[in-house]
């Protein structure tokens, strides 16, 4: 394999003299539009479609079409043709927070569980620092914003559809075929999609789903049918994970997109109103919610205690934060320091049960793993991207477009810290990813930060006249 791998950097060589030679002009956007394409084959056809080790890393489609789009982006760069864009408050903030990894996972015992610690760096943060950067760094075109909402709605299609397959069972209709295979056991019988968790799958859905809903105002009349029907079938993707978290993150960020458009007293009278219908629906279907099968090899029961859990991962977390409040027990160590925290007596839960579980909270993985540090790093990453969706929204006079991509980045975030509630989604494959590519998809704006006039009316998603299509 190193051989391969030799053979592999020769011809890379090989071909960038050439093209150094003859100069060939690229559309502008090819690299963003290759990050975009890593992005979404990590998704349909990654790790588990297919890999191969050449040399010390394995080699997937995604990872070779992220590197081939830095190898144009240089090229372009060595031209001339690309420039290095103003930096932003979130570029800093994500910078510090793969800082504070490194830096902790450096100062441990890397080496832990053959290389565990070094594997979840490069992969689950390093992976999509490279392409947030790489995607901020490329020139796109405002006009290139609305054929990325149309990819996500197709990948909605495919996964919902995918999702609500695995769900019935209907394995004949599932491609990869590896998605319907026993063989991985976890979360066999809900609809987990490609990357074989059911937890990604929703949030990816979500952010698909919020992309149709985007496209609508803008939309033909033939297209608005098409729209309905994939946010219908991403819906019942969505609902096919049998993951409540995604539920909730999917209801949360519809119901956010769908006020934009709406005055402040439309939206209190439907916040009311919709408040009103969630409760009476939550007293009615309580008992249905709490407890019922999900896992092909999980009995109902067994699903139902699992929330148990939570209480007990929580206690342990923090007597795990008072011996290590600053530092933490080292990234990706949780699992080398949690034995003797799960046989503390002054509890009276069940410690013992939830010593074969990760943290079932992002921030509390944040917290015992790199403690106060990499928490504060963590949140601060969020608060920034909280803060930049603020700061586009409100802008004086803003574009269409920008508001498009301030509600996407507020759909990934909404998502990745609902779930992130109930799961540890930093060590899920393609939660940072997704969660990062949304936020470089902002940084093409500039947003005026400006006080607005008193007298100016609250900010609504209005279609601007150009845009508008005739019935």
């Amino acid at each position: 394999m190193t051989l391969l791998a030799l053979i592999f950097a020769l011809a890379l060589l090989t071909w960038g003299i050439v093209l150094l030679r003859t100069r060939p002009v690229l559309p502008a956007a090819v690299p963003a539009w290759l990050v975009i394409t890593s992005f979404i084959t990590s998704i349909v056809a990654g790790y588990f479609f297919w890999h191969r080790d050449i040399g010390p890393l394995p080699i997937s489609i995604d990872r070779a079409t992220l590197g081939i789009a830095g190898c144009v982006w240089a090229y372009g760069w060595l031209l001339g043709r690309y420039h290095l864009p103003r930096l932003v408050p979130l570029d800093g903030l994500v910078a510090l927070w793969l800082a504070v990894i490194i830096f902790s996972t450096a100062l441990t015992d890397y080496r832990f569980r053959e290389n565990l610690p070094i594997t979840r760096l490069l992969f689950f943060n390093l992976v999509p620092v490279a392409t947030y950067v790489l995607l901020r760094i490329s020139p796109l075109s405002r006009q290139h914003y609305r054929g990325l909402l149309w990819v996500l709605v197709f990948l909605g299609l495919y996964l919902g559809l995918t999702g609500v397959a695995e769900w019935r069972r209907w394995n004949a209709l599932i491609f990869p075929r590896y998605i319907a295979s026993p063989a991985f056991e976890e979360f066999y019988g809900r609809g987990r999609g490609p990357l074989l968790n059911p937890v990604i799958n929703g949030m990816i859905l979500s952010l698909c789903g919020t992309a149709c809903l985007l496209l609508l105002p803008t939309a033909r009349v033939r297209h608005r049918l098409v729209l309905l029907v994939a946010f219908g079938v991403i819906g019942l993707g969505v609902l096919s994970t049998l993951t409540r978290s995604c539920w909730i993150g999917f209801a949360g960020s519809t119901f956010l997109v769908c006020l934009a458009p709406l005055n402040w007293r439309q939206r209190f009278v439907v916040t009311l109103a919709t408040g009103l219908v969630g409760v009476a629906g939550l007293a009615a279907l309580s008992s249905q919610l709490n407890r019922f099968k999900r896992d092909e090899f999980v009995t109902a029961a067994e699903m139902s205690q699992s929330a148990a859990l939570r209480p007990v991962l929580a206690a342990v977390a923090w007597e795990m934060i008072k011996e290590h409040p600053l530092s933490g027990v080292g990234f990706a160590q949780y699992n080398k320091y949690k034995k003797p925290y799960h046989q503390v007596e002054q509890y009276e839960l069940p410690l013992q049960a939830g010593l074969p579980y990760m943290q079932h909270n992002v921030m509390l993985s944040y917290a015992t793993e790199m403690g106060l540090l990499g928490l504060l790093a963590a949140t601060a990453m969020w608060a920034g991207m909280a803060w930049r969706v603020y700061q586009l929204w409100n802008s004086p006079e803003p574009a269409f477009d920008q508001l498009c991509v301030a509600l996407l980045l507020m759909t990934a975030l909404l998502n990745y810290l609902v779930n992130g509630l109930f799961h540890d989604v930093s060590i899920i494959t393609g939660a940072n990813l997704s969660l990062l590519v949304a936020a470089a998809m902002t940084g093409r704006f500039t947003p005026q930060t400006a006080a607005l006039p008193r007298a100016t009316p609250q900010r609504s998603f209005a279609v601007p006249p150009q845009l508008r299509t005739e019935s």
